[in-house]
């Protein structure tokens, strides 16, 4: 067994020389053309074929859902087998809406399998493939994804083969493995070559780990990955998104170790390509040759990209992608080199010619020939701007809504009633009639609407215990109290909630900031920002949090003045700010206005 599956430490007796036997080498994988028996369905199509294993999509008629299976090759080494093995418990361990869900594992034909969610959508490498270098906002919101994704898995804390790790390191992250769902959402694929941070760089008969263009350098010269690996390669997807090529394009495997052990490739400068400057920075440092110098996590990442992200887009990573999909453009964009760059590899080839012409037929013979010229890489369409859209329709909510049963009004055949106030209808009663349902959540949220809030109140207070863990119980819940002003109410429905939700985390934001929590507001805003809002607009959300981020921060510069403390908080007030721009009379605008004016004078 290699170094690196020590600590694997041999859990299973599969995992022994003998487990190779369990193999048929007569097992033929499906071609995914019959509808034959897979996992908890029947197989409808095939997805992939990997070196390690096919991926199929299949139909579970229980469930009324399309599932996808990862099935392993047969007869791959024990080295192979003990990696599935480490996937099917990293993956069961992570929980997180930008990473592949697992369902379930079992085995087809002695072959063990991984039963996981199936994505509607192409794989990021499809797309660059089909239209080239991708829009400036589409890049960056697919970035904030695939950041919080490895910057949930670098900090993951997990036990597995019995002994208790924190952080996992994808070292396969690539086009391929980042997958776009038609609702807008990215998740992050195959886990087939993670490991623990404290785990050493595994090798099989010298063959290094992942695909070649996308490693970190230092990864080729057979030294340990770390998480910095992981965002190299993140900057190396980032770099192919914006430009259309890879970092690294060589065909040839001596020409792509040379460049990729010299970290030898075009700098973004050399394109007609226009992005912020932080942007090109963080790509730059990313991908930068010394490990130590490179951001040391995904999280720091994943703050600069968001960051980013906002200042060029008032519309949520998830608007993006989706209205970008919905739209079905076509076309291919390829981006122009600067001339100065093509200049060197012209002028070395005239030099070529000169001392060719000085050494057989003499100067009048070199400067008969027509002058080399650069060669014109045609732009076939132009990257297209940001389209203004309207906030998406929220994705299904994870939590089932529980429908309360159908409340029976009063029938007129009854006996009369021992007095006049027996008689009166129920509160449920009398809304079901005004509003013609009878579902509680619904005259919840059909009073929330309507602007009775204490009516409002009242239906949740009659809510049971699951319906009120329901998104929309809880959502429109929170408005009620929170326009009513009961802030009892309030912190009594977030403590027993569990919803996730980002309208939901921005009251929790506010609620710490009432409390002068300052720390833990700011905190609850970055979660606000990365949690989809259900029932809430995109842009409102983001508006009411940085706006909430930039009071926190106002607030820890008073509490102790630094030159941090002041350029954090103005350039919060800025972003805040920015969200608002098109509307001057918001008094959001003349807030940032004042307060920055206040920071300026506190300052001095």
């Amino acid at each position: 067994m290699s170094d690196e599956l020590s600590f694997l430490n041999k859990p299973e007796a599969d995992t022994t020389a003998g487990a190779t036997s369990k193999f048929r080498p007569a097992v033929i994988l499906p071609d995914g053309s019959r509808a034959m028996q897979l996992g908890s369905g029947t197989i409808a199509s095939m997805l992939g074929m990997g070196g390690m294993a096919n991926i199929y999509r299949i139909w579970n008629p229980q469930l009324e859902q399309h599932r996808a299976v990862k099935l392993m090759h047969p007869n791959l080494s024990l080295d192979s087998r003990l990696h599935f093995q480490t996937e099917m418990k990293i993956m069961a361990g992570l929980d997180h809406p930008n990473i592949v869900e697992i369902h379930s594992v079992g085995t087809w034909n002695d072959l063990p399998y991984i039963e996981m969610e199936y994505i509607d959508g192409p794989t990021l490498d499809a797309m660059i493939k089909d239209r080239g270098a991708l829009p400036l906002t589409l890049c960056t919101a697919i970035a904030v994804f695939v950041a919080r994704a490895l910057a949930y898995a670098h900090t993951k804390e997990y036990l597995i083969y019995g002994q208790h790790y924190r952080g996992i390191i994808h070292r396969d992250l690539k086009p391929s493995n980042v997958m776009l769902s038609s609702s807008g959402v990215v998740k992050l694929m195959d886990f087939g070559i993670a490991r623990p941070v404290e785990a050493s760089l595994f090798t099989t008969d010298g063959a290094i780990m992942g695909t070649m263009q996308y490693l970190a350098p230092e990864q080729l010269d057979g030294k340990a990955a770390h998480l910095s690996s992981d965002v190299y390669s993140f900057g190396a997807v980032l770099y192919e998104m914006l430009t259309g090529v890879k970092a690294f394009p060589q065909a040839a495997m001596s020409k792509l170790m040379a460049s990729k052990t010299k970290n030898d490739f075009r700098p973004l400068e050399s394109y007609h390509l226009k992005i912020p400057r932080a942007l090109h920075k963080l790509v730059a440092r990313c991908m930068t040759l010394d490990a130590r110098r490179r951001p040391q996590n995904a999280e720091a990442v994943r703050m600069l990209v968001e960051r980013v992200h906002r200042a060029i887009s008032a519309d949520s990573p998830e608007v993006v992608i989706k209205q970008y999909l919905a739209a079905g453009e076509s076309g291919r964009t390829v981006l122009r080199t600067h001339w100065h760059v093509r200049q060197r590899h012209i002028v070395a080839a005239t030099g070529g010619l000169l001392v060719g012409a000085l050494a057989g037929w003499g100067v009048w013979w070199f400067a008969s020939r027509p002058a080399p010229q650069p060669k014109v890489v045609v732009v076939t369409r132009e990257i297209p701007a940001p389209v203004p859209v309207t906030p998406a329709v929220p994705a299904t909510p994870r939590v089932r809504d529980v429908r309360p049963a159908p409340v029976t009004p009063p029938l007129a055949a009854k006996a009369a009633p021992a007095s006049p106030a027996a008689s009166e209808p129920t509160l449920l009663v009398r809304l079901a009639q005004k509003h013609g349902t009878t579902d509680a959540v619904e005259l919840l949220v059909r009073e929330v609407e309507a602007g009775d809030n204490a009516v409002a109140r009242q239906v949740y207070g009659s809510l049971s215990a699951a319906q009120k863990q329901t998104p929309r119980a809880t959502v429109f819940g929170l408005r009620a109290m929170r326009a009513l002003g009961d802030n009892t109410a309030l912190r009594a429905l977030l403590d027993g909630s569990t919803v996730a939700d980002g309208e939901i985390a921005l009251a929790r934001a506010q609620m710490a900031y009432d409390g002068t929590r300052y720390g833990e507001a700011l905190r609850l805003q970055e979660e606000a920002l990365r949690t989809p809002a259900q029932f809430a607009a995109s842009a409102t959300l983001r508006r009411d949090a940085l706006y909430l981020r930039a009071r926190s921060l106002s607030k820890q510069f008073d509490a102790a003045p630094s030159q941090a403390a002041y350029s954090a908080a103005m350039d919060a007030w800025y972003e805040a700010k920015m969200t608002v721009r098109d509307n001057p009379q918001h008094p959001h605008f003349a807030a940032a206005v004042a307060e920055m004016q206040r920071l300026t004078q506190a300052k001095k």
